[in-house]
């Protein structure tokens, strides 16, 4: 990792990321780690991520917590606590290059995801559906810090208001940050160096989710998504073939 390039990188993905989140709602985490894997690698690339995170998610809890309920979504909760462990595991001791094909299987999913208008009408049971979407969560949060669509594909069938929908999803992120940080710094995958990036992503990051939801609102949607998919989808065939 060039630490001098990454001090310029660093600012200017975590603002962009969080620019197009803040006007979109969509992965803050899949477009960092998109961009992060041509200066770093994926272990750098999700301490930071994994930070930023953190910074993100507590500041738009501060102002939706309210709106949380534990009602229904205890299995969904309890599945991705447990499952980020066991995906901080893979990411510690697999290869590098297995990590960063993975990682483009991972965006590709993402970009999938994103074209599907909806995944069904009907409710998902919250223990049948929950449990399995909140353990792949937590392997693609543990590993990746990308554990976001599953989460999104079962709430969204939920029939939540806007805003218990957005509190929970915070919920859920800002948990899974804080686990992901005590287990890498067990694994000893927090280094100086790059706790020191993370802290100029997180002033980035705040500023351009903030920014964002100013911005973009003008932009509709379907836009917005379209962009956020073909660029996963480009860099997610990239890492995988390329």
């Amino acid at each position: 990792m060039n630490s001098a390039l990454c001090i310029i990188i660093v600012p200017l993905v975590t603002f962009m990321a969080a620019f197009v989140q803040g006007a979109s709602g969509f992965g803050f985490g899949l477009v960092c780690m998109a961009l992060f894997l041509d200066f770093m690698g994926v272990r750098d690339a999700s301490v930071i991520v994994t930070c930023c995170t953190f910074c993100l998610n507590l500041v738009i809890l501060s102002k939706l917590y309210k709106h949380f309920q534990w009602k229904g979504i205890v299995p969904l909760y309890l599945s991705v606590m447990i499952a980020i462990p066991i995906g901080v595991f893979f990411m510690a001791k697999a290869d590098p290059v297995i990590l960063k094909r993975i990682m483009g299987a991972v965006l590709i999913l993402g970009g999938v995801y994103g074209v599907i208008p909806t995944l069904t009408k009907k409710k998902w049971h919250p223990v049948r559906a929950g449990i399995p979407c909140g353990f792949l969560s937590g392997l693609m949060a543990g590993a990746f810090s990308t554990g976001g669509p599953p989460l999104v594909a079962y709430l969204s069938t939920q029939r939540f208001s806007r805003y218990r929908y957005s509190a929970t999803l915070q919920v859920m992120f800002f948990s899974a940050s804080v686990l992901r940080m005590i287990m890498m710094q067990q694994f000893g995958l927090i280094r100086p160096g790059v706790i020191l990036l993370a802290a100029v992503g997180m002033v980035t990051a705040v500023i351009g989710s903030a920014m964002g939801l100013k911005v973009l609102t003008r932009l509709s949607d379907k836009t917005v998504r379209l962009i956020a998919v073909v660029f996963l989808l480009i860099w997610g065939i990239r890492y995988v073939f390329l």
